[in-house]
């Protein structure tokens, strides 16, 4: 007659170097250089940036503060006017 075993059949241990209290990461959506290069390209085209979101599926969207002021020296106004090649003539 077979005796009952009071012991779990269903092993816990971890077998065949199997770590088991890790937890798996999703992929990357977005990575921090593409947030960089966003901000970049934006304040390249002349806008001032005044703040950046970045939704789960990695759509970054980017506040918009207006254009930012540009100051010109006298000598960037004539530069302007007369162009760079006049300049480069004298």
């Amino acid at each position: 007659m077979p005796t009952e075993s009071t012991e779990s059949t269903a092993s816990t241990e971890p077998t065949g170097g199997e770590r088991t209290d890790t937890v798996s990461r999703a992929p990357a959506t977005f990575r921090q250089s593409d947030l960089t290069r966003a901000i970049r390209a934006a304040v390249k085209a002349g806008v001032r940036v005044s703040g950046a979101t970045v939704d789960a599926e990695g759509k970054i969207s980017l506040t918009i503060g207006g254009e930012q002021p540009v100051q010109q020296t006298d000598l960037d106004r004539w530069l302007g006017k007369w162009g760079r090649s006049h300049a480069d003539a004298t």
